[in-house]
């Protein structure tokens, strides 16, 4: 799996984008959608709880925009990733999907 990024010139690898996901900028747009944000809620179930932030982007990696940006709870940032196939295969779904495959009572104990 390879992702654009504007800053690393080109492709990144898995394991790069990994590293890019501990790097301070990564944490501190985290603290910015998910912590300092009273208002934080999943973009798809409204829960509050175990909130992930998620790129609807990759091409921008490290100049990232808002718009690119959603913050999910971990049942959905689990099915925005790996919802085919019980993740073997990683496929990414569109969020509209994803909202098609989260049941009403899925979305309560969210």
């Amino acid at each position: 799996m390879y992702l654009i990024g504007r800053r690393s010139g080109g492709k990144m690898n898995k394991q790069e984008y990994q590293q890019y996901l501990k790097s301070s900028h990564w944490q501190e747009l985290r603290h910015i959608f998910i912590f300092d944000d009273p208002e934080a809620k999943c973009s798809k179930c409204g829960s509050v709880k175990d909130l992930n932030l998620h790129h609807l982007i990759y091409d921008n990696l490290w100049c990232e925009k808002p718009s690119g940006l959603s913050a999910l709870c971990e049942l959905c940032h689990y099915y925005a990733h790996f919802k085919s196939d019980a993740g073997r295969t990683g496929k990414m779904v569109s969020l509209r999907e994803l909202l098609q495959t989260i049941t009403p009572h899925q979305r309560m104990e969210a």
